[in-house]
């Protein structure tokens, strides 16, 4: 097998499993009571520490108009907090709280629990197999990524 077909074959593979294990990452946060907006906002946010509402905006692709709601629903849920920036008073600033943090917590937890149990099935010699691999995988993504930023 050449380059390309071993490419194909693993960007399909990838798609597989994305299909299979999102049955359980939604089961996660189906339950949540959050639009998927509000909760790709709580996700980019937690990932910031702190952000803008204008470059939450921008990493949702919406409008500053749009992200106005979907915060605020937020705060009512009491999964983020808004504040005043320290540097200028116009903007605001989104966080979130220790609520939120222990969402998005108990949301890893029971994606790490679902893979233990996945992986229980597979072998300890596959399973140094799949931790090179992904290794080589990570590796990849960085190298890539560390590319595209100097290209920027």
């Amino acid at each position: 097998m050449d380059r390309a077909e071993l490419t194909n074959k693993i960007i399909d593979l990838q798609h597989q499993v994305n299909n299979s294990l999102g049955r359980y990452i939604q089961q996660g946060w189906m339950d949540l009571g959050l639009t998927v907006p509000q909760f790709k906002s709580l996700s980019i946010i937690a990932s910031e520490g702190c952000i803008n509402l204008k470059n939450l905006a921008v990493a949702l692709g919406v409008t500053p108009s749009n992200v106005t709601g979907i915060v605020e629903r937020l705060v009512e849920h009491g999964l983020v907090n808004r504040e005043v920036s320290p540097d200028d008073r116009r903007v605001l600033l989104v966080r979130v709280t220790p609520e939120g943090d222990a969402l998005i917590g108990k949301l890893r937890e029971t994606r790490v629990s679902h893979m233990a149990q996945i992986l229980a099935g597979v072998s300890v010699q596959e399973l140094d197999h799949l931790r090179k691999a992904f290794r080589i995988l990570l590796e990849a993504v960085e190298a890539y990524t560390k590319s595209m930023s100097s290209n920027s």
